[in-house]
């Protein structure tokens, strides 16, 4: 069986931002920071899931959820590579996703978990189409 040209660039996506996640990953467990790399990774997949639920809210159902998330964990993170190259954190640089204040913030890893998975169940049912033709109950 033949597999369609999207269908392979969407399985090269995958793996390409698999391979960079775990770079990313490694770079930062070197410097003793594997929390930030959860910390960025989170904003990014919260960011996803609201411009998901907006979408899905009106009525135009996107794709690409990996896609998504990748490149919103890269923009939270750009302070890091800022730092990495010289910059040190400001709070100007909270256009990035909150990125200096979830640094400061206490159990900061707790909320967006928590957020992630608040975000994630109201997707999930914006979008379970079994959700939406659940037949109601006849009331007597």
């Amino acid at each position: 069986m033949k597999m369609r040209s999207h269908t392979k660039l969407k399985h090269i996506l995958i793996i390409g931002v698999a391979f960079v996640e775990l770079f990313l990953f490694s770079q930062y467990k070197a410097h003793d920071a594997v929390i930030h790399f959860f910390l960025h990774s989170l904003a990014g997949v919260n960011a996803a899931l609201l411009i998901f639920i907006t979408l899905s809210l009106q009525k135009r159902p996107s794709r690409n959820f990996i896609f998504w998330a990748f490149t919103l964990h890269q923009y939270a993170m750009l302070p890091d590579y800022l730092y990495q190259a010289g910059s040190p954190h400001q709070p100007w640089m909270n256009v990035f996703l909150g990125h200096v204040f979830l640094d400061n913030l206490s159990y900061h890893e707790w909320i967006l978990s928590g957020l992630a998975v608040f975000l994630g169940t109201v997707y999930l049912s914006l979008t379970n189409k079994a959700f939406h033709n659940t037949p109601k109950e006849e009331t007597t």
